[in-house]
């Protein structure tokens, strides 16, 4: 079975040994570099960024892009390349206050808007004042604490938003959710108990669902072609969603065993308007503790074999012409047990 998006040596490579530290491919370099979601580490010089005398703000400007620094040398970047939509960015000095907004902005690969106002300004120590006004979300910060991650903005939200994971899958979310955002624009809804989701009708649950930039280290077991503008993380014990579509040779199922946590990891890439692909990846959290899958297998009328399996990895690829999945697993005895199917229609 030939997939376009996973690196099935990495894959393979993964399974019970440390993430590969060797650097990638130098067209994945320049992609992560053109999808500016990097954030500079040292302290620019005086003369270069900003307005950096007195007691002012340390920031540097460009037309598409702004970044803030702190004494201690940390940085909060906005880059209009981040988001989705028609974002424009505006910065200004009135009087003694700096004012930012953002407009037109959705993170990317959703219908989630991230419109902001802020107006810095200084009262003994530099603070922002933001307000995403779409999302009905408030707050007044150290703007220090901010720039070095010390703090996090948080609320409660109503949401409602369909990811396209391709032409056919989805991922729904719609809950009251406890929205919390960091400096590098890594969202975490939390559920009154649990946050629910939605994968073409099948409902599943879990502890939290994070949005995120993909970072280079995502890209371990993709391949160099698939660009990926979206990272959705949870872990669940239910797995089910991902699965309901997928039948194996000969009629033998492969389930999730509900007592394991399983994390789930999706990247999506988004290449011509409305056509999207995405990659989902289910590990088990806590491979010791117990099984991560069952596979039921048909050997004759209505009897059937049930394998425990360890040590999994599922990867599911979704793409324009086909939507395959690929496991790797070990059995009870430690022997090397894999799998693959086509979706079933």
């Amino acid at each position: 079975m030939s997939l376009k998006l996973v690196d099935i040596k990495e894959l393979k490579k993964a399974r019970g040994v440390e993430d590969d530290k060797r650097s990638r491919s130098g067209s994945r370099r320049n992609f992560l570099k053109g999808l500016g979601f990097g954030f500079l580490a040292l302290q620019p010089s005086l003369n270069a960024f900003g307005k950096l005398l007195g007691n002012d703000i340390q920031y540097k400007k460009s037309e598409k892009s702004i970044t803030f620094f702190s004494d201690e040398g940390n940085s909060w970047n906005i880059d209009l390349k981040s988001f989705d939509g028609n974002p424009k960015l505006i910065f200004r000095k009135k009087q003694e206050d700096y004012h930012l907004i953002l407009r037109n902005a959705f993170y990317p690969g959703t219908g989630l808007p991230m419109d902001f106002k802020a107006i810095l300004y200084n009262d003994l120590s530099w603070r922002i004042k933001i307000i995403f006004t779409k999302l009905n979300i408030s707050k007044d910060l150290n703007l220090s604490d901010w720039i070095n991650g010390k703090i996090r903005i948080s609320s409660l939200v109503h949401l409602h938003d369909r990811i396209g994971l391709n032409n056919r899958y989805s991922l729904d979310i719609e809950d009251h959710y406890h929205f919390i955002i960091d400096k590098y624009w890594k969202i975490t809804l939390r559920g009154k108990d649990l946050a629910n989701y939605k994968v073409n009708k099948f409902s599943g649950t879990a502890k939290q669902i994070c949005f995120s930039f993909p970072v280079q280290n995502d890209l371990a077991y993709c391949n160099s072609n698939f660009e990926p503008k979206l990272k959705l993380s949870f872990t669940t014990r239910n797995v089910k969603p991902f699965l309901s579509n997928w039948k194996m040779f000969n009629g033998s199922e492969l389930y999730g065993y509900s007592e394991a946590l399983h994390q789930v990891q999706i990247l999506k890439s988004e290449r011509l308007s409305d056509r999207f692909l995405s990659v989902v990846l289910i590990d088990e959290k806590d491979v010791k503790a117990v099984c991560g899958f069952l596979f039921c297998k048909k050997i004759k009328g209505n009897l059937e074999e049930t394998l425990t399996l360890y040590r999994s990895q599922l990867a599911i690829e979704l793409n324009h012409e086909s939507e395959k999945l690929i496991f790797f697993a070990s059995t009870a005895k430690d022997e090397f047990w894999t799998n693959s199917s086509e979706v079933s229609c």
